[in-house]
């Protein structure tokens, strides 16, 4: 488990060469949090944090398999996104992925209501206003970790009566390990490396911690 601490700082334990990866809008979350992770573990093993373990494909980089997970999210955020255009909230790998895939359908309106929205932060508040901005018919489309926090939202007046759908992304590494034929599509965009109770540089799109 990978804990938050003021700083912020990650803090994990990990088996010798093993190696976490955290998307940068995970580490946003309040200090005290629990988060997940992607761990490549010394044996070439790949996994979220609490799930199961898969082989990684002959050859893959650790750092290159993380990836690919991650960007499994983005692609099914991306399209899960109808309509035009579609705003994009986050500030990490997955965010970013996201983006990258959509082009200009994550270019604003000019000042349009968005017709989809795709939230990569699991922030409650985040999640609420979304609710509120978004155009009659919209789409919210949830791509980040909740992290245990629950979003109160007024379900009548913002998603019943504005005909707002709502549309959940699984995590990475829900149905297996990433697939070799997709390495050449990854978003590129290397981790941040950081030691365990290291502080962190926020600028940064996903971490690396290394045991």
């Amino acid at each position: 488990m990978i804990t938050t601490e003021e700083g912020p700082v990650l803090r994990a334990e990990l088996a010798p060469g093993a190696r976490a990866y955290v998307d940068g809008d995970w580490a946003a979350a309040p200090p005290g949090t629990g988060l997940p992770a992607i761990v490549v573990e010394p044996d070439g093993s790949i996994r979220r944090d609490g799930g199961p373990s898969f082989p990684l494909p002959d050859g893959m980089e650790p750092d290159a398999a993380a990836a690919l997970a991650l960007r499994s999210v983005a692609v099914e955020a991306a399209a899960a996104a109808g309509g035009t255009p579609v705003e994009v909230i986050g500030a990490g790998f997955v965010a970013a992925a996201v983006r990258e895939l959509l082009g200009t359908r994550a270019e604003g309106g000019g000042g349009e209501a968005p017709a989809a929205i795709v939230d990569t932060t699991g922030d409650p508040q985040v999640l609420r206003d979304a609710t509120e901005r978004l155009a009659e018919l919209g789409t919210l489309v949830l791509a980040g970790e909740p992290l245990g926090r629950a979003a109160q939202i007024d379900l009548y007046p913002h998603v019943h009566l504005r005909g707002l759908e709502f549309v959940a992304v699984r995590p990475p590494l829900h149905a297996g390990p990433p697939a070799p034929a997709a390495a050449e599509d990854t978003f590129s965009a290397s981790p941040q490396a950081v030691a365990s109770g290291e502080p962190l540089p926020r600028s940064a799109l996903w971490y690396r911690l290394d045991a």
